[in-house]
């Protein structure tokens, strides 16, 4: 059974270490300036190392920890905190999403429901076209009426594409 593996783009290198390198610095500023004796709003102080721990652990994700398996039955994306494994049995709508990053995202959900089984983060993936080929076609195996959205159609082509035969 062929397995399609997302590759880093060069890009997520780059932000990755630009998020864990604005932690860093951001808990550096934090605490020099409780040595130096400012004294923070502590409101301010606890956003702040929210903030440190939130970046952190989007670079750490990026740098080494987001990777994305495609075979014909599952999708799986695996993150800092664990994995997710979709069954590409479920789905019957597929479409393409932004978020206020900037982000393209492929959804995966069923028609009627109010939340998406999945999303597939395609920005910081060298090889989102063949990944996002490799979805549709799955899902287009098990469910022939998969109903797939104008962006997506418009960036990937009406399947099949051929990438598990």
């Amino acid at each position: 059974m062929k397995t399609v593996r997302s590759r880093k783009a060069p890009t997520a290198y780059l932000v990755g270490i630009g998020y864990v390198a604005f932690a860093f610095f951001l808990f550096w500023s934090l605490i020099a300036g409780y040595w130096q004796g400012v004294d923070p709003f502590w409101a301010a102080f606890v956003i702040g190392l929210a903030m440190v721990f939130y970046l952190l652990r989007v670079g750490l994700e990026l740098l080494f920890f987001d990777r994305v398996e495609v075979t014909p039955d599952r999708l799986t994306q695996r993150r800092l905190f664990g994995a997710q494994h979709t069954d590409l049995r479920q789905p019957n709508l597929a479409d393409l999403s932004r978020d206020l990053n900037g982000n393209r995202y492929l959804v995966l959900a069923r028609v009627g429901d109010k939340l998406p089984l999945t999303a597939v983060n395609l920005r910081y993936l060298g090889n989102a076209r063949e990944v996002g080929q490799a979805v549709l076609e799955a899902v287009r195996r098990h469910n022939p009426e998969l109903v797939i959205g104008p962006k997506l159609l418009q960036r990937f082509g009406e399947p099949p594409y051929k990438v598990f035969n």
